[in-house]
Parts: C-alpha cells; structure tokens; sequence
C-alpha cells in the first residue's frame, strides 16, 4: 500500500538535543535524521533533524531539534524545552576541561524541565564512567544517563531510542493516574 507522504504525520514526536559545542549534538541529529540536518547559521542558530515512518496504520513523524547549550545562548533551549518530549543533554566524556561550562549548561537546561532528561555521554562506552561524569556535571537524579560514541550511528540511534523510552515511561505514568484528555472527559461529572 502507498502512503502519501505529503500528508501530515499522524503523531509527531519532539526531541531536543543541546550540549557544549563540540560534544556531538548536530552529530547526533544527524545520525537520526532521513535527510541532511537543516542548520541555521549563526548566534542562537537551532539544527533540524527529521525522521518519518509510514504504514497503513498512519505515520509518525520524529523532529530533532538542536540548540546551542552554552549557558549564555540558554534562551533558545529554553523557547523549545517546553514544547517538546524529551530533551538529551550531549557531553563529551573525554574533555575535562569542558566540564564546568558542561555543569552551567545542564544546569540552564533542567531549570524548569517538565519533560525527561537524557544525558548522552559521547566518547564513552562504560556505563559507571557515564555516570561518573554526570555526576562530575551535578546531574539530576532523575535524569537517564548513557554511555555513546555517537560517531557509530548505532550507537547515535540507541541515545534517542532511550530519549523514546523515556518519554513513553512518562506518558505511562501521566495516563496510569486517570489523565484523560479534554476531549475525552464527560462533562456532566465536572
């Protein structure tokens, strides 16, 4: 069966992916992405990352966003954090030196975070040294921390299938409590 892929997706899932520069967070959307990362040049620029499967059933449409993760361009994280599913903080887990801004930028982009944090410990493939450095960064306790080399595109692709897991688990719990949509609530029992 064809699938007309000019009509909108049937769900739309929304990544953010930050970090210091240089810690492989336009790689990443890149290794996830169908067609070449679209990146916006310049101060406070955002890449883009799409990745889209049809069937019969509908289509599901995966948008990446990148944004610089530097504390001074935290603006720009912050207009998109609030909008998305899941938000994968990358961190080169080879440069020490790139720590402390590594912690400020964490720190700006978990402020206010509603959404689940993964952090992507690029460069690294153990996981007690991934959580070794994010705790070198101060991260949150309910942040999932993974070890990745984000150069091997398998491996690129495992960091954002736990950023799903991720959200999927939160969206378990939010409709585990009898949530219900708006739409789908009866109105004589308000």
């Amino acid at each position: 069966m064809d699938v007309d892929t000019t009509l909108p997706a049937t769900h739309v899932v929304k990544l953010l992916v930050t970090g210091p520069m240089g810690a492989g967070s336009t790689e990443l959307i890149a290794a996830n992405s169908q067609s070449p990362v679209v990146a916006q040049d310049g101060a406070g620029g955002i890449d883009l990352g799409v990745f889209r499967i049809d069937d019969a059933d509908g289509s599901v449409e995966l948008l990446l966003f990148g944004t610089p993760g530097e504390p001074e361009m935290s603006f720009v994280t912050d207009m998109l954090k609030d909008d998305v599913d899941a938000v994968i903080y990358v961190v080169d887990g080879t440069d020490e030196s790139s720590r402390v801004t590594a912690a400020e930028g964490l720190r700006a982009v978990y402020h206010g975070l509603r959404a689940p944090l993964v952090i992507a410990v690029n460069e690294c493939v153990e996981i007690t040294r991934a959580h070794r450095v994010a705790a070198a960064l101060d991260a949150p306790p309910a942040a999932f921390v993974t070890p990745c080399r984000i150069a091997d595109p398998q491996s690129a692709r495992d960091v954002v299938a736990g950023a799903l897991d991720a959200a999927a688990t939160r969206l378990e719990r939010v409709v585990s409590t009898g949530w219900q949509p708006p739409a789908d609530r009866d109105p004589e029992a308000a």
